[in-house]
């Protein structure tokens, strides 16, 4: 339950182990009887200490009902997504819906994945999304009609005859018909 202790389940006196990455490796800071204490020497590191000046740092998660005002407010979409888990094009859910940020936003740029973060709500995800260049873009696709649906053979020598038009055959086009190839 505390970042940097983990279960060190071949010492059942000391079951608490603290771990820091430091200089690309990791360096064990001990093994200790309680989580608590093994969390007060990793918030005693140095790792410990940037850790938690970068939680202080970051904004408080947005609730849903904060996402979608917030949203409204740049007038931005959040665009729902059928196709996925978390119900928002460009939202997965993580950790199979687990933990304090369960949902990453994730656009296609380059043909790359871009991880823009991960999220308590899949709102607040959909928010990072319709932010980037990549959802304001699917957003105009969104909004954008769909084409008209293709007329069919009759349909179009009905609206011909009504336009007072001819269908000009042609015995040397593919198609049957003077102009179209």
């Amino acid at each position: 339950g505390f970042k940097g202790v983990f279960n060190a389940s071949d010492n059942r006196a000391k079951p608490y182990k603290t771990e820091v990455r430091r200089g690309g490796k990791m360096v064990n800071l001990g093994y200790f009887a309680t989580a608590e204490e093994a969390a007060l020497v990793f918030a005693r590191s140095p790792e410990g200490r940037a850790a938690a000046a970068a939680a202080a740092a970051a904004p408080a998660p947005l609730t849903a009902a904060e996402a979608q005002r917030q949203a409204k407010e740049e007038g931005l979409t959040l665009l729902r997504s059928e196709s996925n888990a978390s119900g928002f094009k460009g939202v997965i859910v993580t950790n199979s819906g687990k933990g304090s940020k369960p949902y990453q936003a994730q656009v296609k740029r380059g043909g790359e994945k871009v991880y823009l973060g991960t999220f308590a709500t899949a709102e607040e995800a959909a928010l990072a999304f319709a932010r980037s260049p990549e959802g304001r873009a699917a957003t105009a696709a969104a909004a954008t009609p769909p084409p008209e649906p293709h007329m069919t053979a009759e349909e179009a020598r009905r609206l011909a005859e009504e336009e007072g038009l001819t269908l000009l055959r042609s015995e040397s086009s593919v198609s049957g018909f003077l102009g179209v190839t």
